[in-house]
């Protein structure tokens, strides 16, 4: 039948419920202050002595030139200690590429900010 998933496949996401997510998000107080200061998908690009680092960051808040924050977006509804420590590393390493001062793992569908200083 028509819109019904084949057995063993798991449905799509909603895009209505995604879209609410995503605007949702975009209204949370910490982010909604740097809304107008925000890039989208910014590259993030480091060599140092433990080697290279080529990775995207879901956004940034730029501000005079300079790279202020960085935002991880997340749509885990349920994460692990284990994986929200994986993530925590990732943004230290963007942190420490981009030389900003502190970066944010956003929970969208928790509507749950946790903020990460620079090492």
């Amino acid at each position: 039948m028509i819109g019904l998933e084949p057995e063993g496949v798991e449905p799509l996401p909603d895009p209505h419920e995604a879209a609410r997510t995503a605007l949702s998000t975009l209204g949370f107080p910490e982010v909604a202050a740097m809304r107008p200061s925000l890039l989208a998908e910014a590259n993030v690009w480091a060599a140092g002595a433990e080697g290279y680092l080529a990775g995207r960051a879901d956004a940034v808040s730029v501000v005079d030139g300079r790279v202020e924050v960085v935002l991880d977006w997340k749509s885990d509804v349920a994460p692990t200690a284990q994986e929200r420590a994986g993530y925590r590393g990732q943004l230290a390493e963007y942190l420490s590429a981009t030389g900003a001062g502190r970066g944010a793992l956003v929970y969208m569908s928790l509507g749950e900010v946790e903020w990460i200083g620079a090492a």
